[in-house]
Protein backbone atom coordinates (compact mmCIF):
# COMPACT_ATOMS: atom_id res chain seq x y z
CA UNK A 1 0.00 0.00 0.00
CA UNK A 2 1.61 3.36 -0.56
CA UNK A 3 1.48 6.80 0.84
CA UNK A 4 -1.83 7.91 -0.85
CA UNK A 5 -3.85 4.91 -0.73
CA UNK A 6 -3.37 4.36 3.19
CA UNK A 7 -4.26 8.12 3.64
CA UNK A 8 -7.20 7.42 1.41
CA UNK A 9 -7.99 4.49 3.71
CA UNK A 10 -7.57 6.43 6.59
CA UNK A 11 -9.97 8.77 5.58
CA UNK A 12 -12.46 6.95 4.80
CA UNK A 13 -11.94 4.86 8.05
CA UNK A 14 -10.83 1.86 7.03
CA UNK A 15 -7.81 2.00 9.01
CA UNK A 16 -8.54 2.29 13.13
CA UNK A 17 -6.11 3.23 15.02
CA UNK A 18 -5.66 0.97 18.07
CA UNK A 19 -3.83 2.34 21.54
CA UNK A 20 -3.65 0.07 24.50
CA UNK A 21 -4.41 1.42 27.76
CA UNK A 22 -0.65 0.79 29.16
CA UNK A 23 0.37 2.97 25.73
CA UNK A 24 -2.43 5.70 27.21
CA UNK A 25 -0.61 5.48 30.74
CA UNK A 26 3.11 5.89 29.40
CA UNK A 27 1.94 9.12 27.18
CA UNK A 28 0.20 10.20 30.32
CA UNK A 29 3.54 9.89 32.39
CA UNK A 30 5.28 11.48 29.91
CA UNK A 31 3.25 14.45 29.84
CA UNK A 32 3.49 14.69 33.44
CA UNK A 33 7.04 14.17 33.90
CA UNK A 34 7.48 17.09 31.39
CA UNK A 35 4.87 19.39 33.16
CA UNK A 36 5.66 19.35 36.61
CA UNK A 37 8.63 21.33 36.35
CA UNK A 38 7.71 23.71 33.51
CA UNK A 39 5.26 23.87 36.52
CA UNK A 40 7.22 24.25 39.32
CA UNK A 41 9.57 26.88 37.78
CA UNK A 42 6.41 28.88 36.74
CA UNK A 43 5.70 29.06 40.56
CA UNK A 44 9.21 29.88 41.69
CA UNK A 45 9.24 32.78 39.60
CA UNK A 46 5.75 33.91 39.35
CA UNK A 47 4.32 32.88 43.06
CA UNK A 48 7.68 33.25 44.93
CA UNK A 49 6.35 35.05 48.45
CA UNK A 50 3.51 32.62 48.14
CA UNK A 51 6.13 29.64 47.85
CA UNK A 52 7.76 30.97 51.02
CA UNK A 53 4.40 31.78 52.31
CA UNK A 54 3.96 28.21 52.61
CA UNK A 55 7.47 27.38 53.51
CA UNK A 56 8.34 25.46 50.26
CA UNK A 57 11.80 24.41 49.38
CA UNK A 58 12.48 24.09 45.69
CA UNK A 59 12.61 20.67 46.48
CA UNK A 60 9.16 20.95 47.79
CA UNK A 61 7.96 22.43 44.12
CA UNK A 62 7.59 19.07 41.93
CA UNK A 63 5.95 17.02 44.98
CA UNK A 64 3.67 19.93 45.55
CA UNK A 65 2.89 20.22 41.67
CA UNK A 66 2.27 16.69 41.56
CA UNK A 67 -0.49 17.03 44.60
CA UNK A 68 -2.24 19.63 42.82
CA UNK A 69 -2.41 17.30 39.38
CA UNK A 70 -3.78 14.40 40.85
CA UNK A 71 -7.19 16.91 43.15
CA UNK A 72 -7.17 19.00 40.10
CA UNK A 73 -7.94 15.02 38.26
CA UNK A 74 -10.62 14.81 41.02
CA UNK A 75 -12.62 17.48 39.65
CA UNK A 76 -12.14 16.00 36.00
CA UNK A 77 -9.84 19.01 35.46
CA UNK A 78 -6.90 17.92 33.02
CA UNK A 79 -6.25 20.26 30.46
CA UNK A 80 -2.45 21.74 31.24
CA UNK A 81 -3.69 25.56 31.55
CA UNK A 82 -6.53 24.34 33.53
CA UNK A 83 -4.10 22.45 35.79
CA UNK A 84 -1.97 25.19 35.95
CA UNK A 85 -4.71 27.36 37.13
CA UNK A 86 -5.77 25.11 39.90
CA UNK A 87 -2.32 24.94 41.26
CA UNK A 88 -1.88 28.95 41.13
CA UNK A 89 -4.99 28.75 43.19
CA UNK A 90 -3.22 26.29 45.68
CA UNK A 91 -0.24 28.51 46.34
CA UNK A 92 -3.12 31.76 46.34
CA UNK A 93 -5.53 30.78 48.51
CA UNK A 94 -4.61 27.41 50.27
CA UNK A 95 -3.16 24.16 49.59
CA UNK A 96 -6.16 22.74 50.42
CA UNK A 97 -8.44 25.45 48.64
CA UNK A 98 -11.14 23.12 47.51
CA UNK A 99 -12.13 21.61 50.80
CA UNK A 100 -11.26 25.00 53.05
CA UNK A 101 -14.28 26.15 54.82
CA UNK A 102 -12.64 29.90 54.34
CA UNK A 103 -13.28 28.97 50.50
CA UNK A 104 -16.84 27.44 50.19
CA UNK A 105 -17.52 28.93 46.94
CA UNK A 106 -14.38 27.37 45.45
CA UNK A 107 -15.79 23.67 46.52
CA UNK A 108 -19.12 24.73 44.77
CA UNK A 109 -16.96 25.83 41.50
CA UNK A 110 -15.11 22.56 41.48
CA UNK A 111 -18.58 20.24 42.23
CA UNK A 112 -20.36 21.71 39.04
CA UNK A 113 -20.68 18.77 36.37
CA UNK A 114 -20.38 21.29 33.61
CA UNK A 115 -17.55 22.48 35.23
CA UNK A 116 -15.67 22.70 31.44
CA UNK A 117 -18.27 25.11 30.48
CA UNK A 118 -17.61 27.26 33.24
CA UNK A 119 -14.14 27.60 32.92
CA UNK A 120 -14.48 28.36 29.61
CA UNK A 121 -16.99 30.92 30.01
CA UNK A 122 -17.47 31.71 33.63
CA UNK A 123 -20.03 34.23 32.64
CA UNK A 124 -22.08 31.16 31.30
CA UNK A 125 -23.14 29.94 35.06
CA UNK A 126 -24.01 33.80 36.30
CA UNK A 127 -26.92 33.84 33.26
CA UNK A 128 -27.92 30.06 33.97
CA UNK A 129 -28.57 31.23 37.57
Amino acid sequence: MDESQLVDSWCRGKTTLRIREEQIQAFSAKIREAFAPRAAAHLQIDFAPEVEKHGLRDIDLIPTVERGIDKAATYNISREEDVELFIDCMLMLSLEFDQDPHFPWARDILSQNDLEVFIANPARSDQDS
